[in-house]
């Protein structure tokens, strides 16, 4: 659901200040979602599926909630009521539409919450009406406390601000913002050669991957190249994938991690050693290995499942490695694609972009940085892959 609300940009990223007086990096606006039938019908379902039995009333928040409410009202046979912001000076002069009895049961939709005053607010504007509110859920919720409670009730909510801003999201919020689901394989050598083809093509790429380790002067200026590498990531809007494929003891990834997270977003690993070395390491995103793209690789159907099933219970993984389609959970990263080649003497097979289209994201290293015109090259990948 996540990935339907950037596509139709009821979440948007910049600058904004929220009605709390909060300065956020993302801004939910669910208001929009009317518009889109199909996915207001979604998100209706599934408050649905969380209604206490014993409720009498169904009510939304004004007025970003009322949509949801009225949905709900009909697909389940539950009265609404239509609770208003202040009492009307025309008319009946009323705070409440809608008929009702003292003690009913309320349930009450919010569509976002960050401190919760608007559901503090009407509830209280409900309970002086002599109702009684007895079940709350919002959609999103942008507390930081997961759980929130207005007096001894639960605030339930569908997603949570950490589901929209966690690392597969940002990959799927980029790909759809730059119209590219490319990932540049720059295996180069000098960090000049780098920070050359980044201009060349970083506008066209969602992750750039490299290999810190056989670039000989990496760790020469080693400050200088980190600092250099955040700003062009800042300038392109990418992600940096450290490609160093980490295969060790808990103790020692851990380790090998802090040091990467300097300059990268995310780091590959091949999780042999189990899922207790998976899981304490933090401050980086993790794509795990559950198959190769060369020839003869020893990482048969069984280890594949094990690698996929601990991938899915681990939060820090955002996406595997794989030449199939492993996973409902999780972002597939695609390597060996070649619009031209079909492998090269080292074993490493290609495959075209339309044969991967379950990929989320291709990786593409070669056919681009090593053509004369790198620029050109990436814009033919992208046109065949969009």
């Amino acid at each position: 659901m996540i990935k339907k609300l950037y596509e139709i940009n009821i979440i948007k990223r910049g600058e904004f200040k929220l009605k709390s007086g909060e300065i956020s990096n993302t801004y939910i606006d669910l208001r929009n979602v009317i518009s889109y039938p199909e996915i207001h019908r979604e998100i209706c379902c599934e408050i649905s599926e969380k209604i206490n039995k014993d409720i009498d009333l169904v009510c939304g928040t004004p007025y970003g909630a009322v949509s949801y409410a009225s949905y709900i009202s009909i697909s389940n046979n539950i009265p609404m009521i239509f609770l208003r912001k202040e009492i009307k000076k025309h008319g009946t002069q009323k705070l409440i539409e809608g008929v009702y009895s003292n003690n009913n049961k309320v349930l009450l939709i919010e569509d976002v919450i960050t401190t919760g005053n608007s559901v503090i607010e009407a509830t209280e504007l409900l309970e002086k009406e002599g109702l009684i509110v007895s079940q709350i859920i919002t959609i999103i919720s942008r507390n930081s406390n997961k759980n929130t409670f207005y007096k001894n009730i639960p605030i339930k909510y569908l997603y949570h601000i950490d589901n929209i801003n966690n690392g597969k999201i940002n990959i799927y919020r980029d790909i759809i913002n730059k119209k590219s689901k490319i990932c540049l394989a720059a295996d180069i050598e000098n960090m000049n050669e780098l920070f050359k083809i980044i201009d060349e093509v970083g506008e066209y790429i969602c992750i750039l991957k490299i290999h810190s380790d056989i670039i000989y002067d990496f760790f020469t200026n080693y400050e200088f190249n980190c600092k250099k590498l955040n700003e062009l990531k800042n300038k392109y809007d990418f992600r940096i994938w450290e490609d160093r494929k980490l295969a060790d003891i808990g103790n020692i990834m851990m380790r090998q991690v802090n040091k990467i997270s300097e300059w990268a977003d995310i780091v590959s690993i091949h999780p042999i050693s189990g899922n207790k070395s998976l899981e304490n390491i933090e401050g980086i995103d993790i794509i795990v290995i559950v198959e190769m793209s060369t020839d003869g690789h020893l990482m048969n159907k069984e280890y594949q499942k094990e690698v996929v099933k601990i991938s899915e219970n681990n939060n820090n993984v955002i996406g595997v490695v794989s030449q199939h389609k492993v996973s409902d959970k999780l972002l597939h990263f695609v390597p060996g694609i070649s619009l031209n080649k079909n492998s090269d003497n080292l074993g490493q097979t290609y495959n075209k972009p339309e044969d991967k289209e379950f990929a989320e994201v291709y990786v593409v290293g070669r056919g681009i940085y090593l053509s004369n015109n790198p620029q050109e090259e990436i814009k033919k990948y992208i046109k065949k892959i969009i």
